[in-house]
Parts: structure tokens; C-alpha cells; sequence
């Protein structure tokens, strides 16, 4: 796959912008954990702005060896012509599964999370191929499946994902490593669009699944009640 000149654009910002906010944050860290501190005790936030302000630097900690070991594979199999073959799909498919595990589980720390999961015991390793449709009611649900499919079960998923999360340099670059689509939503969205989704679920294994949210975006009763009704009009 060639990178196109919108690619190279957005990545010569993205890419040195996550790096250089990660350490910038990180150094500042000690001098802002009092004040926000202080802050939270003034508010009696239960810490909000300072877990907040943890989960930040976390989460710029993930995406820079995320970025860097995607180097790294992309030296490893990329110069050597391996480019698309099964130990490079392999090798992106668990750093896929490393980053949204690693993610899910800071959060839990940093924020006091309890998730619990029902019905896992109907998710045998080799229950596919499948389409998974995702509700999407928060920011964490793009990690959700990666963890308890992916990380857990084995399940390789192929994603659709709005393009505006091409920003995220991690997503932007082990996702287009991967077979996925980023989509252009509402109108502007093509034919082209939907063919490529479509051949997402072409030459799926018994392992691999396609995942979509139906919503298009994260879910809330007034988004849903004006979906409704653009359908009944």
C-alpha cells in the first residue's frame, strides 16, 4: 500500500505532535499533580482533573510505543518485503491488541472502573466468521472489542471507524496496516465508501469478523429519536 499525500500531511502532524506532547506533559507532571490536587479537594471532585491529568499522560505513554514499535515492524518485515504476509498481519494484530488492552486497563486503574461481562461463554475461539455490531455510548467502546475478542479469544476484527479518528496516529497507521476502512460520514459518503466496507467482509476466517456501529456515532435518546424520524419522514 502507497501512502498518499493527505496521509503524509496529516502524520508529519499528528505523529510529532503526540511524541512532543508526551514529554512535555510528562515533565510538567510533578508541577501540575499539586495544583490540581488542591483543586479537586477545593471542588470535593474525588481527584477528577488529577486522574484526568494522569489518564493524559498514559495515554500519550501508549501512543508513543505504540508509534515506535510500529517502526520498528515496519523495519523488521516493511525493508524486507514482508509487507502483507502472515507474520506481518500477525505482528500488527497483537500490537492492536496490546495498545486497546493497555488502554482499557489504565483506565480502570486511574478512574476506578468495574467492568463486568455477561454472556462470554457464548464467544468460543472459533466462532466466526461474524458481523459484531457495537454500541457506541463512549470513547472507550473502540477498545472494548480489541480486549474481549481480540485479547482475549483470539478474534481477528476488521473495523469501520469515522476517518476523523485518523488523528490518532495509532489508529492511523497500524489501522491502515490492517484490513479496515475509515469512512467519510453523512453526506459526504460515496459509493466507493460503501464498496469498501462491503468488501470487508469478503475471504473472512473462521477466526475474523467484521465490526460496525450502527449508530455512526455515539448514542444518545435525542440523536436516536431524530434518526427515527428523518426515517419515517
Amino acid at each position: 500500500m502507497g501512502f498518499d499525500t493527505e496521509r503524509l500531511v496529516r502524520r508529519a502532524v499528528s505523529v510529532p505532535l503526540v511524541l512532543g506532547a508526551f514529554w512535555v506533559v510528562l515533565f510538567a507532571l510533578p508541577l501540575l499533580l499539586p495544583f490540581l490536587a488542591v483543586v479537586d479537594l477545593l471542588r470535593g471532585s474525588r481527584l477528577a482533573m488529577t486522574r484526568t491529568a494522569l489518564f493524559l499522560v498514559y495515554f500519550l505513554g501508549c501512543e508513543t510505543v505504540g508509534i515506535l514499535v510500529s517502526f520498528v515492524l515496519w523495519c523488521r518485515y516493511g525493508l524486507a518485503g514482508g509487507r502483507d504476509g502472515p507474520g506481518w498481519l500477525a505482528a500488527h494484530y497483537r500490537l492492536q491488541s496490546w495498545w486497546a488492552g493497555a488502554l482499557l486497563r489504565g483506565a480502570s486503574r486511574i478512574f476506578g472502573l468495574r467492568i463486568e461481562v455477561e454472556g462470554a461463554e457464548q464467544v468460543p475461539a472459533d466462532s466466526g466468521p461474524f458481523l459484531l455490531f457495537l454500541r457506541h455510548v463512549s470513547f472507550g467502546d473502540t477498545v472494548l472489542a480489541a480486549v474481549y475478542l481480540s485479547e482475549r479469544y483470539g478474534h481477528r476484527l476488521r473495523y469501520v471507524l469515522k476517518r476523523e479518528l485518523l488523528w490518532d496516529p495509532c489508529l492511523d497507521i497500524v489501522g491502515h496496516r490492517l484490513p479496515n476502512y475509515f469512512v467519510k460520514r453523512g453526506a459526504e459518503a460515496t459509493s466507493e465508501d460503501v464498496e469498501r466496507v462491503r468488501s470487508l467482509a469478503r475471504e473472512l476466517g473462521p477466526n475474523e469478523g467484521v465490526l460496525i456501529y450502527p449508530e455512526g456515532t455515539r448514542f444518545t435518546p435525542k440523536k436516536r429519536e431524530a434518526i427515527l424520524a428523518r426515517m419515517e419522514a
